[in-house]
């Protein structure tokens, strides 16, 4: 019955999630989110501090610089002269 359902999520243990696909970081990072224990279940600024994230911060800004990277090497590929220009005046004036 649905009192049944409802009381297996209320007094039953907190989910666990174990798709393979994702990696033991992202797992963990997952399942301590959905610890029905207040107490157990982290804290907004640990959850910040959480290894997960961090890995995830640290992809961005790789991701954040490869892309950064990749523009100048498109600029180079289009206008070689102008590029070098622009990156002699900008060398320069450091």
């Amino acid at each position: 019955s649905v009192y049944d359902q409802l009381e297996q999520i209320v007094e039953g243990p907190s989910l666990e999630f174990k798709i393979d696909r994702l990696s033991d970081d992202c797992k963990k990072f997952i399942n301590a989110c959905l610890n029905k224990d207040e107490n157990l279940r982290p804290k907004y600024k640990q959850l910040l501090e959480h290894e997960f994230l961090q890995k995830v911060k640290e992809i961005q800004k790789t991701e954040n610089v490869s892309g950064y990277l990749s523009h100048i090497i498109d600029g180079l590929e289009k206008n070689t002269e102008k590029f070098k220009l622009y990156y002699y005046l900008s060398y320069n004036s450091q």
